[in-house]
């Protein structure tokens, strides 16, 4: 166990040598050449040479698998993109005051509302919102609705 430990050190040793005087050898080329470790041009201090930049390695591709490659799924069409739902016509209002305004009995519920104008949901409980908010209809009960006197 020790024996291979030991050659492992010697062969790390070798390796940092070899490092080393390549390391002088690059600092000798760029005094050689006239550029400095330093870019600002100043003498370093104690005689001692900055190290370069270390630049980030490059990735490496990534590696292929060892399985057999897999056929190719079916993919779904793409959904569209949610499209927003068109506002009431500006000729709603009308029309649910005039439903409101027919109904034989003076008041009308919200589903015979939805029959007689085409509305349903949220667009004919915004447009009775606003009917009402504008004072041209009353609710003596939730549902139900009648002209404004």
């Amino acid at each position: 166990m020790a024996s291979i430990m030991f050659r492992r050190l010697t062969a790390l040793k070798k390796q940092l040598n070899l490092l080393a005087d390549k390391v002088e050898k690059l600092a000798e080329d760029m005094e050689k050449t006239g550029t400095s470790a330093n870019k600002a041009g100043s003498a370093n201090t104690a005689g001692a040479k900055k190290a370069p930049k270390k630049t980030p390695a490059k990735k490496s591709a990534p590696k292929k698998s060892r399985t057999a490659a897999k056929p190719a799924r079916k993919t779904a069409p793409k959904k569209k993109a949610a499209t927003r739902k068109t506002p009431a016509a500006p000729a709603a209002p009308e029309q649910v005051l005039g439903a409101i305004q027919k109904a034989p009995e003076g008041r009308v519920d919200t589903a015979t509302l939805a029959q007689a104008t085409g509305l349903k949901g949220r667009s004919l409980s915004n447009v009775l919102y606003r009917l009402k908010k504008q004072g041209k209809i009353t609710s003596p009960k939730r549902g139900v609705y009648t002209p404004a006197a």
